[in-house]
């Protein structure tokens, strides 16, 4: 069994990582890597959620994002399935919630 010492050093150790993933994600270095395969806006439209989800403080959910990026900022479902795929979103939990089981058909 863990100490509370211990507990709490274990969850500012997932916090420290959780927020370490997040500046990536929010980063120049994110935008550059993935600018090519889905434009330098995609990935900025991508990031001012995420910033706008932080400043707000809360959790970004996965049809919220999908909705963004597919209805407001024009781009297909399959390149944001195929975004989320590829930039591996899921590293992004708990921050990121939900599914996207009903936008997969």
């Amino acid at each position: 069994m863990l100490s509370s010492k211990q507990r709490v050093s274990d969850q500012k150790q997932e916090i420290f990582n959780l927020l370490e993933v997040i500046n990536y994600y929010l980063s120049n270095n994110f935008k550059e890597k993935w600018r090519h395969k889905f434009s330098e806006r995609f990935v900025c439209c991508f990031q001012t959620r995420l910033l706008k989800s932080l400043k707000d403080g809360r959790p970004l959910k996965m049809d919220t994002l999908f909705s963004f990026l597919t209805k407001k900022s024009g781009y297909s479902k399959e390149q944001v399935l195929d975004f989320y795929n590829v930039t591996e979103l899921e590293l992004l939990r708990p921050f990121l919630t939900g599914t996207l089981t009903r936008h997969r058909s």
